[in-house]
């Protein structure tokens, strides 16, 4: 798939590129900055036809084409004959810089400063190499030398802009954004870092308005849209930000492979529940798990089945509080089915129920509690409790948060509670996870108060007890951590103190939760430790209000008839406060049923993730085929393979026995999966092109499996070009190729052009079938059909008053030219009265030609068409099946709309398949973008099937003889 998203096509012969002139590509604290392109530096041109700029222009043209030895040879040359040439030496800086080797890049480049003082762009790449290097405050220096030199200089004042914002210079960050939008109002890196700031400092609305103006310039700006989501929460906008959730899942939070999840099953999208199986499941902390599970039971209530993946740590905890449900401990990241888990009608990621079930402000009817704790535990932590000295026990809890820079706005560090634990007459018992033993120590020194840790309870491994011990207390103080969350949803009054730029979920402004009854927030309205202050403060000062009306009231401990056992303590009190107890009495932990893991089918390049939800619907019809005839199915998702290292380059490099051995130890997991599987299926769909990182991974994978391991071994479902770009050896590609698929067991190709490619170029038996998409169709999605679509355009289409649906989509490989008469003709079709929809959309990882697509379309998204971004597989077919007609260089959305009954028009792709596909539908719908006046052309074809949408459809015969020729990829 890495072709698909866009990426220039590599060989493997081929050397890492590298960026000539004044290239940005700092990564800051939370991707604060973007990056900027690659600026044109001049002083890099060759000026004459002297001898050495000849050879500094080769030295250029090395540089730019990725040939970094060449070029480094060369420009060594230049200044070995003419010492006193700044452009050579700023190249070699640049370069260094590239490998890392910053003191001599900056040396090199400082050279061509002294040579040349007044370049202005030998300043600022000066100040990139040092901003990278973390070397701020020099690294601002550069920038404004930069900036006195040439006044307008924009990128300069970005980037000084990011150096001020991590130095916490916030002001001149500001100042520095403003001039950047001075001299270029589409400023992305000016705008999105603006916003950020604004919301730093709880400046919504400010935070808003220039998110809105950057995606009105960028609608494909991820890192804008999921903040401008998280604001929307925020604000209690549920129903839009609920609506563009999924532009969230876009983020650099969850584009990190780490955190992105397989479920391959389709995803749920709100529709009725009635006699349904749906699996719920998390990618978040046991935090968030805790605090959506606050809308397991409305779920429970409307499915027939209704499956709960959790943290293991949960599961006994969620087993108590939900009976109703089937749990299954989340034993790897990825999702793997197993035949007593059953039919699963629908997956759903447990941080999005409140999209359906919390819906408006009004629908969070918080109650009490809603997680049930042990309760032998809660009597056992309740007498233990009551035989402290205090007339009450509160919790504490001061640090928490995975993400650094989160951590330390929230973290309040213990010697700053004093205020707090000055009150007398009270049991502070630690709550705080993980090993603080050294700052508590630091704390009871100092004489501020005592803190009560026990020391045998570990927060981290023994949640249900641990939540057993909140749910005793009489109340919980705590910053933003996953103890607010505990405490809320066992029913413990909680308090909750928040800094200045709070998290969405805690809302704007007010005391009240959403989430919590008996929870109560502490803003601070002033940044960093001011703030935490501020924060300490008016927990004091309500603490001490609320202790004096408590008075000699009976306390929750005091009503209990045992008494905690002294003899079950096993250390006594210490001066440091510190208890060790035995929590003896534990219930055994709850388990699921046991899972089968014997045999098993592998899939290999999952793309349930990935690109579109065309993609996406193809990759679960798979699943759903390959798990009536396994007992289990494990799959290894597209990002785990589409960059493998250590890959063969050569024919004979896939029998060498040396890199075997290096590749099984970099990918030991990897190989054990593969390996003891029983077969192997590689969806191969369309990743299979060139000799890329991604095919050579693929072929890889399946050549040892077939010859090392000797499993069955089939690529289903794909289309196959060895060579489609120029950089490609093709005679090596058909070799490798050749190798590889002479021994597998089966070669199913989805369309001609590929199939007869093979067999007559490489002589191969391949079997002819089609892609498994309508087979997702047939099976998840209820047909609309044409009665529901809309009439005609008014004006030169048709007098028709009806609006006609037209729905476009891109297609990688169409270049800046076609979008522009793309462009003209969404404009000259709305003037005629029809309604244009955008459409692109994936479950993560969308497609990055989408993305340009979207951006390159600003000037008419809003005004003249919508955009849709498809929150689910079902979502997205639905938009193609309500549509008039469907526009798009895309192989899935053709097929999607052709099993849809929705006339299409179709363009080029990155490779011949569109031809092949559309022989296969025995349809003529074909433009090609070479056509002239593309955009006339676009309005005239248009006008054509609208007229007569028959000639655009496929017959229901072909439809049933293609679904059948689909399941042909599993007959082996």
């Amino acid at each position: 798939m890495a072709n698909k998203k866009g990426k220039r096509t590599r060989s493997v012969k081929r050397k890492r590129d590298a960026n000539i002139g004044s290239s940005q590509r700092n990564k800051s604290v939370q991707n604060k900055a973007l990056k900027n392109k690659a600026l044109k530096n001049k002083s890099l041109q060759n000026k004459s036809g002297s001898p050495v700029e000849i050879l500094f222009g080769e030295a250029v043209s090395n540089h730019q084409a990725g040939n970094i030895e060449a070029a480094i040879r060369l420009y060594q040359r230049v200044v070995s004959l003419n010492d006193k040439h700044g452009p050579a030496y700023n190249g070699l800086g640049l370069i260094l810089a590239q490998a890392n080797q910053v003191d001599t890049a900056c040396e090199l480049i400082n050279e061509a400063i002294r040579l040349e003082p007044g370049v202005a762009v030998y300043h600022f790449n000066l100040g990139v190499i040092q901003q990278e290097a973390n070397l701020l405050d020099t690294a601002i220096g550069s920038y404004r030398r930069a900036i006195a030199l040439k006044t307008n200089y924009r990128e300069a004042y970005e980037n000084l802009g990011v150096a001020y914002q991590d130095v916490g210079n916030i002001s001149s960050a500001k100042a520095a954004y403003r001039e950047a939008l001075r001299y270029n109002d589409k400023s992305l890196i000016a705008l999105q870092n603006m916003g950020t700031l604004f919301v730093a400092e709880s400046e919504a609305v400010k935070a808003e308005e220039i998110f809105e103006r950057a995606i009105n310039f960028y609608p494909g700006a991820l890192e804008v849209r999921s903040k401008l989501v998280k604001i929307k929460l925020a604000k209690g906008d549920f129903e839009k930000a609920w609506k563009d959730f999924g532009w969230v899942y876009y983020s650099d939070l969850y584009a990190d492979d780490a955190r992105l999840r397989s479920v391959p099953a389709p995803k749920w999208d709100g529709s009725s529940l009635a006699g349904k199986t749906v699996l719920l499941y998390s990618d978040q902390g046991v935090g968030d798990e805790v605090m959506f599970a606050s809308c397991l039971r409305d779920v429970i209530e409307a499915a027939e089945n209704c499956i709960v993946e959790c943290d293991r740590r949960l599961l006994p905890l969620f087993s108590r509080s939900f009976p109703q449900a089937e749990l299954l401990v989340r034993e790897q990241r990825d999702y793997y089915w197993h035949r007593q888990h059953g039919p699963i009608d629908y997956r759903f990621p447990i941080e999005e129920l409140p999209h359906y079930f919390r819906p408006t402000r009004e629908s969070y009817s918080a109650v009490d509690s809603y997680l049930s704790v042990d309760p032998d535990r809660k009597e056992y932590w309740r007498a233990f409790l009551s035989s402290l000295p205090g007339k009450m026990s509160i919790g504490v809890s001061w640090l928490g948060g995975t993400n650094p820079r989160a951590s330390s706005a929230r973290t309040i560090f213990l010697k700053d509670w004093g205020a707090v634990f000055s009150e007398p007459n009270i049991n502070f018992i630690n709550l705080q996870y993980g090993d603080q033993s050294d700052e508590i120590a630091d704390f009871h020194s100092s004489g501020l108060g005592k803190l009560i840790s026990i020391e045998s309870l570990d927060p981290l491994a023994e949640l249900d007890d641990f939540h057993a011990l909140i749910a005793a207390l009489d109340l919980v103080i705590t910053i933003d951590n996953s103890t607010a969350h505990f405490a809320g949803a066992v029913g413990t009054p909680v308090w909750i103190m928040l800094p200045l730029h709070v998290d969405w979920r805690w809302q704007l402004s007010g005391e009240d939760c959403l989430w919590y009854d008996l929870a109560k927030l502490f803003r601070a309205t002033r940044p960093g430790d001011e703030g935490k202050r501020q924060n300490i403060k008016m927990v004091a000062t309500e603490l001490h209000i609320y202790l004096s009306g408590v008075g000699d009231k009976k306390l929750p401990g005091d009503s209990l008839d045992h008494r905690f056992d002294d003899s079950q303590v096993t250390g006594q009190k210490t001066g440091t406060g510190n208890l060790k107890c035995i929590p003896s009495g534990k219930n055994d932990v709850v388990r699921t049923r046991s899972q089968d893991r014997g045999t098993y089918a592998l899939l290999l390049n999952d793309t349930s993730n990935w690109y579109h939800w065309g993609c996406s619907c193809t990759t679960i019809a798979i699943h759903d085929h390959l798990r009536t005839a396994w007992p289990s199915v494990v799959h290894i998702p597209i990002y785990k393979t589409k960059s493998l290292d250590y890959l063969p380059t050569s024919e004979d490099a896939f029998d060498s026995d040396e890199g075997f051995s290096r590749f099984c130890e970099s990918y030991p997991e990897l190989v054990e999966t593969i390996k003891h599987a029983s077969a192997v299926y590689i969806n191969g769909e369309g990743s299979l092109h060139d000799l890329t990182s991604q095919s050579l991974g693929l072929l890889y994978l399946a050549y040892v499996a077939k010859v090392r391991w000797h499993l069955s071994v089939h690529i289903i479902n794909h289309s196959c070009y060895p060579s489609t770009s120029s950089a490609t050896d093709e005679s090596l590609a058909r070799a490798i190729y050749r190798k590889v698929y002479s021994r597998l067991d089966t070669i199913a190709v989805r369309e001609p052009v590929s199939a007869g490619l093979l067999a007559s170029t490489m002589s191969l038996d391949v079997k002819r079938t089609f892609d498994c998409l309508p087979l997702f169709i047939e099976k998840h999605y209820s047909v609309l059909g044409t009665s529901s679509r809309s009439g005609d355009c008014g004006g030169e289409l048709s007098d028709d008053t009806e609006t006609t649906q037209i729905v476009i989509a891109g297609s990688v490989a169409w270049t800046k030219d076609v979008i522009t008469a793309v462009k003209k003709a969404i404009k000259k079709l709305a003037g005629q009265g029809c309604s244009l929809s955008i459409l692109m959309g994936a479950s993560a990882k969308p497609a990055a030609d989408d993305l340009r697509f979207i951006d390159q379309l600003s000037d008419v998204i809003g005004s003249d068409a919508s955009l849709v971004n498809a929150q689910s597989e079902l979502e997205w077919l639905r938009t193609i099946d309500q549509a008039s007609l469907l526009i798009s260089g895309r192989f899935h959305h053709t097929i999607a709309a052709a099993f849809l009954d929705t006339p299409f028009i179709v363009m080029n792709s990155n490779t011949p398949k569109i031809e092949g596909l559309l022989q296969m539908l025995e349809i003529d719908s074909f433009l090609s973008v070479d056509s002239e006046q593309l955009d006339m052309e676009i309005i005239r074809r248009a006008e054509k099937i609208l007229e007569n949408p028959e000639m655009v459809r496929v017959s229901e015969a072909r439809k049933s003889e293609l679904r059948s020729l689909a399941l042909t990829n599993f007959e082996a």
